[in-house]
């Protein structure tokens, strides 16, 4: 996993103190993604894999254990790129880092699916019985199994629909429904991940670490996608004062609110919006902001290209609006300040 932090910019730009912050908070980000998987392996040996590969059975199952492991993390990696955490967008753009989210999901597929692959045929050898058989041995007979299935088909789903041949053929809205099940894929296999097998028992350091790390993940998922948008919005009170057509199938829409200078906004950012009307309310787009704010109000600029953006022309005056952001695009900071604020954002 790479995260690109370079910027095509050179000269005076690159000595940038804004600019060396930056690159120090990627780096600190990028150490701590690599290092989370070093850990969960070195959990593993610390518990003795090792010395388990002695036979074809053994050594089938120990992969297994660290296919899961890895992929796990994998996975609670790329919940954290989806979550907008400031530090991360603000290290790496927020298009930059679901760059890399939409790269893991294959290799954590993969990761996953060795996993039980690897179990099935490492417990199969070591009862010696079909690979069909002991899969549905594993089913029937372990605690929490029949979740752990149900988490793979829902993440085998999810990326399958991810995959760009297979997506053009869904609307954004149904791709978007199906792609909020990763996170209940990953909710359902926690549970047997705790009570199978010893690595993770009561009582073992590693089980503490694993519950953390899925404490983090989910607290900065519920902070920064829910919390934080829901006391915005209530904060900053945006409603529909304006829509101007400004060309065939293209609108500009002007937002009103209360302390709107407060939300530091450039022209070029963009926020996530949720316009509360029939047919929208319950699904969200990113749209960016097509000048620069003033105090009194903001103005986004939308071309209808799908159902939900063919919709806006209509809206009524007051429609009550909540939003994210503002996020970050991947930006070059220039030499003539400290602040990427007072010198731009360069938009790619």
């Amino acid at each position: 996993m790479s995260l690109d932090t370079r910027t095509t910019r050179t000269g005076p730009a690159l000595l940038h103190p804004a600019y060396k912050k930056r690159m120090r908070l990627a780096d600190t980000l990028q150490i701590l993604c690599v290092a989370s998987v070093a850990i969960v392996i070195a959990i593993f040996l610390a518990d003795g894999g090792a010395a388990r590969f002695s036979t074809p059975a053994d050594a089938f199952t120990s992969l297994g254990i660290v296919a899961g492991l890895v992929g796990t993390d994998l996975l609670l990696v790329m919940l954290v790129l989806a979550a907008r955490l400031p530090p991360v967008d603000r290290a790496f753009g927020h298009d930059q880092a679901m760059a890399v989210h939409q790269s893991l999901g294959k290799p954590a597929l993969y990761l996953i699916l060795g996993h039980a692959v690897l179990l099935i045929t490492g417990y199969a050898l070591a009862e010696n019985v079909n690979v069909f058989i002991e899969a549905w041995n594993m089913f029937t007979g372990l605690p929490d199994m029949p979740l752990a299935f149900l988490g793979l088909a829902l993440m085998i789903g999810v990326v399958v629909t991810s995959l760009v041949v297979v997506r053009r053929k869904f609307r954004y809205e149904a791709w978007h429904a199906v792609h909020l099940l990763a996170y209940l894929s990953v909710l359902v296999a926690i549970p047997h991940q705790l009570s199978v097998g010893g690595l993770l028992s009561e009582g073992a350091i590693a089980r503490y670490y694993w519950l953390a790390l899925y404490v983090a993940v989910a607290a900065a998922l519920i902070l920064f996608r829910f919390l934080l948008p829901v006391v915005r919005s209530l904060r900053h009170q945006l409603r529909v004062a304006s829509i101007e057509q400004v060309a065939p199938g293209v609108v500009s829409i002007t937002l009103t609110g209360r302390k709107l200078q407060q939300l530091r906004a450039t022209s070029g950012q963009f926020f996530i919006w949720r316009f509360w009307a029939h047919g929208l309310w319950w699904q969200a787009h990113p749209f960016s902001l097509s000048s620069a704010p003033s105090g009194r109000g903001l103005r986004i600029t939308v071309r209808g290209l799908g159902d939900a953006s063919r919709q806006l022309p209509q809206l009524a005056r007051g429609t009550r609006v909540s939003f994210e952001g503002p996020g970050v695009w991947t930006w070059a900071v220039g030499p003539c300040s400290d602040s990427p604020d007072s010198c731009g954002f360069c938009l790619l």
